[in-house]
């Protein structure tokens, strides 16, 4: 975790081809940013492609899960509402 405030989180994930996060959902709005690799998020029905350089933002309490589609680094944004 590169950040732990009351209110932010900031961490780099690295994950290996294949590797999966299954659903989950988290309190605070997310940024996800790819910065090696690519990963594909299932969010509301859909699957998203994200290669190093997207950027994603989901509202709170949204489920999706992750996958990598190869060796991936990303920067996980939490915040939280005051």
């Amino acid at each position: 975790m590169l950040v732990k405030q009351d209110d932010l989180r900031v961490i780099l994930m690295a994950m290996e081809p294949e590797a999966k996060m299954d659903e989950h959902k988290t309190e605070g709005s997310i940024t996800v940013h790819v910065l090696l690799g690519a990963i594909r998020m299932h969010v509301e029905g859909q699957w998203l492609t994200l290669e190093a350089g997207g950027l994603l933002s989901l509202p709170p309490a949204l489920p999706h899960d992750v996958e990598a589609l190869e060796e991936s680094v990303f920067l996980l944004t939490i915040a939280f509402r005051a």
